[in-house]
């Protein structure tokens, strides 16, 4: 499925560049950290459940370094990129898998308990934030180090080469918040994230 949508590309004659990737779904740098996806037959798959926040609150950003490694679909993702890589060389870019964004994968943790902890505990919430800014960053850094692709450049959905800025970033859930929350949850996150790789670009679904 995803080289048909490459391949639509390259009969189109246009200016977009060809490419493919692991398509494991919006929650699957989540997974990293224990939670895990139902797979559905006609649409993406997504999370049965959340972490309670006690387990986050014991879990640090070098844990979640060491996760982001060893745990959930990461391994299956890296293998895949090999077998892709094998088989197509050069020929079609590979990009990296849905990652997200900080307070989307905060969201995707946590839950919509999120929501209150913004006024119960912000505490919790920034020791959240750097969590999901670590899996983010981690989780990203691992795909590009697989693929072969600078950390500062490359390819995205399946049209963009991009320099100058390494990563997209998804803000959804931001749409969400207040701007007072936005400017203290998930702005200083959203730049540490892209800072790591040169800068990059945001989406949104929302106003």
């Amino acid at each position: 499925g995803q080289l048909l949508g490459a391949l639509n590309i390259a009969w189109g004659h246009s200016d977009a560049v060809p490419s493919f990737r692991v398509n494991f779904g919006c929650a699957f740098l989540a997974t990293l950290i224990g939670l895990e996806q139902r797979v559905f037959e006609e649409q993406m798959p997504w999370l049965v459940e959340h972490c309670p926040k006690e387990q986050l609150a014991r879990l640090s950003p070098d844990q979640v370094t060491q996760m982001a490694r060893e745990g959930g679909l990461m391994p299956e993702c890296l293998a895949r990129y090999a077998l892709f890589r094998e088989a197509v060389g050069d020929r079609v870019a590979c990009y990296i898998a849905d990652t997200q964004g900080p307070f989307d994968l905060a969201h995707l943790l946590r839950g919509e308990e999120l929501f209150y902890d913004l006024y119960d505990d912000p505490e919790f919430v920034h020791h959240l934030m750097r969590l999901a800014t670590r899996l983010y960053i981690e989780g990203t850094r691992l795909m590009k180090e697989a693929l072969g692709e600078p950390a500062n450049a490359g390819h995205h959905s399946g049209m963009l080469r991009m320099e100058n800025g390494g990563v997209r970033l998804c803000a959804d859930t931001d749409t969400l918040l207040s701007r007072a929350q936005w400017r203290e949850f998930s702005l200083p996150y959203l730049r540490e994230a892209l800072a790591a790789f040169g800068g990059g670009w945001v989406h949104f679904c929302g106003s």
